[in-house]
């Protein structure tokens, strides 16, 4: 930093001090000190600000990279981070030469780093900024100008800073103390997060030649994810889903898209490549889905150059195949045992392998593993858990999906919650049918004195009446994640008065604001039911749901608690609301420091929410091929309930 003082007979102590950086934070890394410039005479303003000049072109040691801060690139290319190196000729400073590369790109293998769901990575760069975490947006989903965060504000355990010192100094090193996990409970931005403090240790080490530096986080107590699945054979067929390029016999219309009714398709995750970023960025051909289909099934030539250079190193990681073979066997079991009233069923990996009939093609931007109903199933391990009903991207109306996450197999075949996940299982179901179900399954439900719904452990609606009601005049859910306090006001301010809902908190470090949520019964040990004096709630066996029973008439609502109102996802918190899942805006956030102020016991930070998919442009791709196709399943809307 250069500072110059223009006039006679002032004192420049401010500027001499801004030139030295004599109160720079020694945390933030090295500090370079500049010189002071006294500017006696407004005319030699010019020509002493031109030394600045004489100083930056002289050759010193050999010339470091300098990377910019990350930054939204200008031609579509998302965020991008400019490396470049001064041009010298004679020792003298000629201009610069600077690349840009994607940070989707550059920080690819820590971005997608999966080593189990309590092992992570992250990367620093010189000044403290946080380029990738799990607790920030993946760098691709990322619009416009990305946020910058210092470590220390996602992570507060005392011993961050250490870690988060030594390594903007450019150490290696290493440090084992506890720290939190913060995991999404489905829908992080309506159903919050969940956090568990875990003994782990901290490896890091500079990246040689630039001011990065990368950090692994590994679990003492985890168990290492190794996905080997116990298989002795390939599968016998393997259908990638890009039917478009490689049509199959027998394809079918369903749901106004192509589909196949006698086999399963598979999409891989940008996770099960060795090279995730070179997946998303490179277009897939015939050819590559071909030399996909022969490694697979072990036909690959081992001769072709192609595949050893493309399919190979890029499909040759750990687990994949093994995925690949042994949830084939999903597809014997879908075919032999027919269910007519699901529209998907379905099964993702850990290992990036996501399996799924009737077979369709998929948007190469899904990520199972980032799916809400995948997320939900890794937080409420063990039971089967359901969504709140939404419009299905395919076109199946409103939906709810059932999932389940499948542990890793052990010989003794007993589980403890802390033992590795190794797939989720899911199947979609329109919503009448479920409410039909549960009007089979609870008769009491069908008295006319009596109205029953389906509320789920974060307080949201999952089956009701009037869902229904509104579906069958013809028209579509407007909303699709009703609270409780919404729909239900007095059962949830009695429940929150028995402590049965409690109030929980995460801090969007995207918005600056705290997203307020709600935990209900099965977190918190409700035994066996609820009663009042004009409802009964009752948990439903091995689910995330619990059955209300409105059995009197409802007393009047207090005139202090009014409605929620909803701005987009969330209501702005109002102090006369009844309970509703809100936002506020935070002042925790220190503009001049660029810092959080965030305390160690203190509101987690959220996880970032899953980003929207539309299948949109391939149901118009589909649309002329569709309208000469048979229909895959013939069904009776009375039987069926679609």
């Amino acid at each position: 930093m250069f500072t110059f003082g223009l006039g006679k007979g002032l004192s420049w102590d401010t500027l001499k001090a801004m030139a030295e950086q004599t109160n720079a934070d020694k945390d933030a890394g090295e500090v370079k000190r500049g010189n002071f410039i006294e500017v006696d005479e407004p005319s030699n303003l010019r020509s002493k600000m031109g030394l600045y000049y004489n100083y930056v072109s002289r050759i010193g040691s050999q010339p470091r990279v300098i990377f910019s801060v990350p930054y939204k690139g200008f031609f579509g290319l998302g965020v991008v981070i400019s490396g470049c190196l001064p041009v010298y000729h004679k020792s003298q400073l000629k201009g610069v030469v600077c690349i840009d590369r994607t940070v989707s790109d550059l920080l690819s293998d820590v971005t997608y780093f999966n080593k189990g769901e309590l092992n992570y990575a992250f990367v620093l760069d010189g000044e403290a900024r946080v380029l990738t975490h799990p607790l920030l947006p993946r760098p691709q989903t990322i619009r416009d100008d990305p946020l910058f965060i210092r470590l220390t504000s996602l992570e507060r355990s005392p011993q961050t800073l250490h870690v988060m010192t030594s390594m903007i100094r450019g150490e290696s090193g290493n440090l084992t103390f506890a720290s939190d996990r913060v995991i999404s409970r489905g829908n992080t931005r309506l159903e919050g997060v969940q956090t568990h403090n875990v003994l782990s240790t901290y490896f890091w080490e500079p990246v040689e030649h630039t001011s990065f530096s990368v950090c692994v986080v590994l679990a003492d107590d985890a168990e290492a994810f190794t996905d080997t699945w116990q298989t002795s054979s390939l599968p016998q067929s393997f259908v990638y889903h890009r039917l478009d390029l490689r049509a199959q016999p027998n394809q079918c219309s369903f749901l106004h898209r192509v589909c196949l009714k006698d086999k399963t398709s598979v999409k891989f995750a940008p996770t099960a490549f060795v090279n995730p970023y070179e997946y998303l960025d490179t277009e897939e051909t015939k050819t590559t889905v071909d030399r996909y289909e022969l490694y697979m099934s072990g036909r690959s030539n081992s001769g072709d150059i192609f595949f050893k250079v493309n399919i190979l190193e890029s499909m040759g990681k750990e687990g994949v195949r093994e995925s690949v073979a042994a949830t084939f066997h999903l597809e014997t079991i879908l075919l032999t045992r027919p269910a007519r009233f699901a529209i998907w069923r379905y099964i993702g990996t850990e290992a990036g392998v996501f399996r799924k009939y009737p077979g369709s093609r998929m948007v190469k931007e899904f990520d199972h593993t980032q799916r809400p109903w995948y997320k939900r199933s890794l937080y409420l391990k063990g039971v089967t858990s359901f969504s709140t009903p939404y419009t299905d991207a395919s076109g199946a109306g409103t939906i709810l999906t059932l999932s389940q996450s499948i542990y890793q197999g052990r010989a003794s075949q007993q589980h403890k919650a802390s033992d590795q996940v190794t797939a989720v299982m899911g199947m979609d179901f329109t919503l009448p049918y479920l409410y039909y179900r549960m009007l089979a399954t609870y008769p009491a439900c069908t008295q006319p004195e009596h109205r029953c719904f389906l509320v789920d452990s974060s307080g949201y609606i999952v089956i009701h009446k009037d869902f229904v009601d509104t579906i069958s005049s013809g028209k579509t859910l407007s909303d699709t994640m009703v609270h409780i306090s919404t729909k239900e006001r007095l059962i949830a301010l009695d429940l929150v008065k028995k402590n049965i809902m409690r109030k929980a908190a995460c801090v969007n470090v995207q918005e600056f604001s705290n997203q307020y949520f709600w935990k209900a019964s099965s977190e918190i040990s409700l035994q066996s039911s609820v009663s009042s004096t004009f409802y009964a709630m009752s948990e439903v066996p091995g689910s995330n749901v619990f059955l209300v029973i409105v059995t009197g008439e409802s007393p009047s609502v207090p005139p202090e608690c009014q409605r929620c109102e909803r701005k987009q996802d969330l209501s702005l918190c109002n102090s006369a609301a009844c309970h509703c899942p809100c936002y506020s805006p935070t002042g925790i956030y220190k503009y001049c420091k660029d810092t959080f102020s965030l305390q160690t016991d203190g509101w987690p930070v959220c996880v970032p929410q899953s980003t929207v998919i539309s299948l949109e442009d391939l149901r118009s791709e589909e649309q002329d091929e569709v309208s000469k196709m048979d229909d895959c399943f013939h069904y009776s809307c009375s039987v069926n309930m679609r």
